[in-house]
């Protein structure tokens, strides 16, 4: 954010969702439309250092589905999430995995590890999924 530029955000902290407005005038900084001081903390958080937790899918051989849904353990910063989607794209694991079980350690580079986010079996039958 520059020097003197207004800035709108939505505080996804509540369900609220307040709308809040940044106003930048040199090293001040005003906030006015949230509730609450959490929308404070948030938007000032987004302002220092944007995280957001990675959620996607990934390759499982011999599962009974093709794609096992997968989280980051931790918040990891925004401007590295493309590159850690793209490293996740090229992953595949095998059936079976249980839901929390790391399926890919220190993604991009950030020291966090993925997590299954549910378990899925082997399955028992020769059809052929992709990524097999």
């Amino acid at each position: 954010m520059s020097e003197n530029e207004n800035r709108t955000f939505i505080c996804i902290q509540c369900p609220v969702g307040c709308t809040v407005l940044v106003e930048r005038a040199g090293d001040a900084v005003r906030l006015s439309g949230n509730q609450c001081k959490r929308g404070e903390e948030y938007v000032m958080q987004e302002l220092a250092n944007p995280t957001r937790v990675l959620t996607t899918t990934i390759w499982i051989r011999h599962g009974t589905h093709p794609l096992l849904p997968v989280r980051s353990r931790e918040e990891i910063r925004k401007e590295l999430m493309k590159a850690c989607v793209r490293e996740l794209s090229r992953v595949h694991v095998e059936a079976p995995v249980k839901c929390g079980e790391v399926v890919h350690k220190n993604v991009g580079g950030t020291g966090i590890d993925v997590v299954a986010t549910r378990s899925i079996e082997r399955r028992n039958h020769e059809k052929i999924h992709p990524g097999d």
